[in-house]
């Protein structure tokens, strides 16, 4: 007869603080009364969280689950004659990691078969997103749910085999490498991050140039594995991190700001026509940026402000009097004049010039001749 049976016999302190099977783990190992196994279908049938830990008190906190029902639970655990810690078989890979991380390593028996399957899923394709990692998980019928890859890490401390893999952590992604190309991993995000913060946007090719790498796969695999990855033009290997905060979406609507709407072409020419060529994206990765950006309109090839009465204006002060002075000197302004305009405005020529030639919505058609975008 089981040492808990009956309920006379209160439940010690130290087997409430021992490890326990997750409530699915419990009906799928143990043969329960008909009142414990409904209360923790019930639960079970409303989101049991099976991959955190369980010790045999918290399970007192199921809705309707007693002491009635615990002792229940701890008799069909003696009755198996085996140690508590592996009277169940983990029916899931959460179940196992709940086991192995909750369980003193010097009293784990358990091998963690379901753990080994799961790496070896996980480094069968790498790299490989944490996405793409659980979805894997769950299209092998390990998991039910997706699995952190951080409990699989610290599950995979406790094997003998040394892990197939590495894992880089950045802001926004966490990306599966074979542990020989972390270094390189860590290099071309670099590069990338950097690129597109100075920039706006960013090639695959030209950052595996940057980085001495010829595989353009696994760049582009290393890079799409951040949440804010957004193709411009995959035909020739464009693209960006989203950001409100891009200095080229401020110089965009800046533009737009003194001439909306605006063909692509000429947007293309105002933004970029002091960039260095390999620097300059296709006008398909231009266009395809002002479809993605909410606060602009697109029309065809033509792109405009989505508010373009918007009290808020995105130009400072010298370049509303660069507008103005268009707008009194205009439509063009001759370099040999700047002199006599720039006394007027208080601003010298050289100056004047400066702000010029800088000026994201300001042509130079011909050298020493300045029109606005668009007129």
């Amino acid at each position: 007869m089981s040492s808990y049976a009956g309920n006379s016999r209160p439940v010690s302190a130290d087997v409430l603080a021992r490890s326990a099977p997750s409530p699915r783990a419990l009906l799928a190992c143990l043969s329960l009364r008909p009142r414990t196994a409904n209360c923790l279908r019930r639960f079970v049938a409303h989101g049991d969280p099976a991959s955190s830990p369980w010790t045999f008190g918290q399970l007192l906190s199921i809705p309707g689950f007693g002491r009635r029902c615990l002792v229940d639970v701890l008799a069909a655990i003696d009755s198996t004659a085996q140690p508590e810690a592996t009277a169940w078989v983990p029916a899931t890979l959460e179940d196992e990691l709940s086991q192995l991380l909750s369980t003193r390593p010097e009293r784990r028996t358990s091998r963690g078969a379901l753990l080994d399957r799961a790496i070896a899923v996980i480094a069968a394709k790498l790299p490989a997103s944490e996405t793409e990692v659980q979805r894997r998980l769950i299209a092998a019928h390990l998991a039910r749910s997706p699995v952190e890859l951080a409990r699989i890490e610290r599950a995979a401390r406790f094997r003998d085999q040394a892990m197939p893999f590495s894992v880089l952590r950045r802001d926004g992604m966490t990306v599966v490498l074979p542990p020989a190309r972390l270094a390189l991993a860590t290099t071309i995000y670099g590069l990338a991050v950097r690129a597109v913060g100075t920039f706006g946007v960013a090639l695959v090719r030209r950052l595996a140039f940057q980085a001495n790498s010829e595989d353009l796969p696994f760049v582009t695999a290393l890079l799409t594995a951040r949440d804010s990855f957004r193709w411009l033009d995959r035909a020739h290997g464009w693209f960006w991190f989203t950001s409100e905060r891009s200095g080229l979406l401020r110089a965009i609507e800046k533009v737009l700001h003194v001439s909306s709407p605006l063909s692509v072409p000429d947007l293309s020419q105002a933004l970029f026509r002091r960039w260095a060529p390999d620097n300059v994206p296709s006008r398909r990765a231009l266009l395809e940026l002002c479809r993605q950006v909410p606060r602009f309109a697109m029309s065809g090839t033509t792109v405009a402000l989505a508010e373009p009465n918007s009290s808020e204006s995105p130009l400072s002060q010298h370049e509303h009097t660069l507008v103005e002075l268009f707008h009194r000197f205009g439509p063009r302004i001759l370099g040999h004049r700047l002199h006599e305009i720039g006394a007027g405005t208080g601003l010298g020529s050289g100056l004047l010039g400066r702000y010029l030639r800088t000026s994201p919505f300001v042509l130079e058609p011909q050298p020493g001749v300045f029109r606005l975008v668009g007129s």
